[in-house]
């Protein structure tokens, strides 16, 4: 490995280090209106070398790795019983979701499943375990 390719894969980790710490402080994942450039702007790096990184360390785009971040709150939401307060499309709002159908559709990619179905079999498995 070259000192080259070695100091790219340093600012590279450094990239995906700084993404997940400003996701965990900073939540931006929340905004609906979220786009790279502001992402970009938090973790000072420019949108062709964000879109690089992601590609290349965690073998995803943008969109994927905010609305990873934005199932995973959602998830969160439902443990701390929030749908006993608001329905499956209220805390998708309150993960970050714009629209109900990128929601639906980000959440079957990821969890392969559909989020009733999803929250069906979680609860079922409450009651058995």
């Amino acid at each position: 490995m070259t000192f080259t390719s070695r100091k790219l894969k340093y600012e590279s980790r450094n990239i995906v280090q700084e993404l997940h710490d400003s996701l965990t402080e900073n939540q931006f994942f929340l905004d609906p209106q979220l786009n790279m450039k502001q992402v970009c702007k938090l973790i000072n790096c420019s949108p062709r070398k964000l879109r690089s990184v992601l590609k290349d360390e965690m073998q995803m785009k943008f969109t994927d790795f905010v609305n990873h971040a934005r199932i995973n709150h959602f998830l969160l939401m439902v443990e701390n019983d929030t749908l006993k307060r608001m329905s499956i499309w209220g805390i998708a709002q309150e993960s970050g979701f714009g629209t109900k159908n990128t929601f639906y559709e980000a959440f079957k990619k990821i969890k392969g499943t559909t989020p009733a179905n999803y929250l069906r079999e979680l609860e079922e498995f409450r009651k058995v375990g």
